[in-house]
């Protein structure tokens, strides 16, 4: 699971959001979800992990990656490879869709935290995906 913290503040931080991911990615991933990467996360958000981090299962802390923003691209290239990131993350395939080009909640949000968000009642006003209504970038 991959969770960019581009532009977050603690004035759009939700801990209840974070919970129901994990929950979630429990469920319906227990045997895919190998890692869970913050990205782009702070120093403050790495102290605070690094504080409570001796509290979690050693599962769990084996999971998590704070992955500053200097180390983010590097991070995604080996986790997921070049030719399957856009380029924002230094990589050479299509990019994907920004919140103004997404046409479902799970193009804005991805799979995970579009099912997470309507369980917290959350839909922002998009339908669920529907393969004919899939963002498909520019060619």
């Amino acid at each position: 699971m991959l969770i960019d913290t581009t532009g977050g503040t603690w004035d759009n931080f939700s801990i209840e959001h974070y919970r129901i991911m994990g929950q979630e990615g429990d469920i319906s991933y227990p045997e895919f979800l190998a890692t869970t990467a913050i990205l782009h996360s702070n120093i403050y958000a790495r102290f605070s992990f690094n504080c409570i981090k001796p509290f979690l299962h050693p599962r769990t802390r084996k999971k998590v990656n704070m992955v500053a923003p200097e180390e983010t691209l590097s991070f995604m290239a080996d986790l997921i490879g070049v030719d399957k990131l856009p380029p924002e993350f230094g990589g050479t395939a299509k990019p994907w869709p920004t919140p103004d080009e997404a046409v479902t909640f799970e193009d804005f949000a991805g799979d995970l935290a579009a099912r997470t968000w309507r369980k917290l009642g959350l839909n922002l006003g998009f339908a669920p995906a529907a393969p004919e209504e899939a963002y498909r970038p520019p060619t």
